[in-house]
């Protein structure tokens, strides 16, 4: 059996509730702490941020009123649950959508001392080696520390790949004792998964992640970088390609800004591809609808999925403050651009098309920007490099395949 016919179905359930207040309550009583605040009148997702060093009595998640929700995804699992709730919502997801962030500061603290990720120093040495790689060693102590827990981490990743290459090799082994007679003798040797990630600086920062978070969780580099670089783009723009490979994953990202296929890379030879950014121009319903059927025609014969990637959100400040680099303390529950809500009503019809859900993990995240671009600039939009920020998106993307 092919290593692409064995699959493990992870299904994974979250919340998406109208939530006016969270709070956490302590086993001794005492009052109730208010883990956020969010306009009730927006229906989002919201992890909970927990406390790993608290023994934890219950999470109270207060909503104004019961919500039923209709998702028109493809992989959509019908799935209600119930964490001390005064109401219950039933919503359609896809299986790469619970994940929370916990607050362990033990852990954050091992995985800053190793310093930069290899990687960002790599990817980002001629354009961001100025503000550190984007890695924020200058302003770890302002960023939250905590861990994303759920989706799929890349230790497990490789534990399930190992798995279906030993069964691989042996269903090989004993194909090979029964053709015997015939003189035959095939080796098994599995290919990575390959994935294809095409966007602009926020789909590089996707990229990123997957190879940032592999080197958090080995302490080990491993991958084979190299880079390709093609001109201009619509927008004039460079446009490059990287590619990044090692014994499970075969990565390449193609920074291409405006939302259109290109005759630079083969759609139909990636298992998974991830589309995302929408920065730069033509994130209206016309071009991005136009972008993705093409995907969709050009992907049904592989029966392979397409991942619409969806919009992070920024927290830029008026005021802000050249000292401390940070971004504005408020909770942002719209991507930039604004086309979250509209994805799925824009892809209902196109069967190899997905939504990779990643925003609500950012809504609350304005202590992991960058901060900093440039001398006299400011930069809420771009994440920081750093333990936990973007293994989120990572384990997001993980949890999205099939293995």
């Amino acid at each position: 059996m092919a290593l692409a016919g064995l699959s493990c179905f992870v299904l994974l359930m979250y919340r998406r509730v109208m939530v006016e207040e969270i709070t956490v309550e302590k086993h001794g009583g005492g009052d109730p702490i208010v883990l956020q605040q969010q306009n009730h009148h927006n229906l989002s997702l919201s992890p909970v941020v927990l406390d790993l060093n608290d023994t934890l009595n219950s999470v109270a998640i207060t909503t104004p009123s019961p919500t039923t929700t209709t998702k028109p995804t493809s992989t959509a699992v019908a799935t209600s649950t119930t964490v001390s709730t005064t109401t219950t919502t039933t919503i359609p997801t896809n299986k790469s959508a619970l994940i929370e962030w916990k607050r362990d500061s033990q852990w954050f603290n091992n995985l800053a001392k190793r310093g930069c990720c290899p990687y960002a120093q790599k990817l980002y040495n001629q354009s961001y080696a100025y503000v550190g790689y984007r890695c924020c060693q200058d302003r770890l102590d302002r960023i939250d520390p905590l861990r994303p827990v759920g989706g799929l981490t890349y230790s497990k990743l490789m534990e399930r790949f190992n798995n279906a290459a030993a069964a691989a090799a042996t269903e090989g082994n004993n194909n090979n004792k029964n053709n015997n007679d015939n003189n035959t003798n095939e080796t098994f040797v599995p290919r990575p998964i390959s994935i294809l990630i095409q966007g602009d600086s926020l789909a590089e920062q996707h990229y990123l992640a997957l190879l940032c978070h592999a080197w958090y969780e080995t302490n080990v580099v491993d991958f084979d970088v190299t880079q390709e670089r093609f001109g201009v783009d619509k927008n004039n723009r460079g446009v490059y390609i990287w590619n990044a490979v090692n014994r499970y994953l075969n990565l390449t990202l193609m920074r291409w800004e405006w939302p259109s296929v290109s005759d630079h890379v083969n759609y139909q030879e990636y298992d998974y591809i991830y589309v995302g950014g929408w920065h730069h121009g033509g994130s209206d319903r016309k071009t991005i609808q136009k972008f993705l059927s093409k995907l969709d025609h050009r992907r049904k014969p592989t029966h392979n999925p397409t991942f619409a990637v969806q919009a992070t959100p920024t927290h830029y400040r008026s005021d802000y403050d050249q000292r401390t680099l940070d971004c504005s303390l408020f909770y942002n529950p719209r991507g930039s651009p604004n086309v979250n809500d509209k994805l799925p009503d824009w892809t209902q019809n196109m069967s190899s098309v997905q939504i990779l859900e990643i925003a609500y993990l950012y809504f609350n995240r304005s202590d992991a920007h960058v901060g900093k671009k440039s001398r006299n600039g400011q930069d809420c939009i771009h994440w920081c490099v750093a333990p936990g920020v973007l293994d989120a998106m990572a384990q997001a993307t993980l949890a999205s395949l099939t293995i």
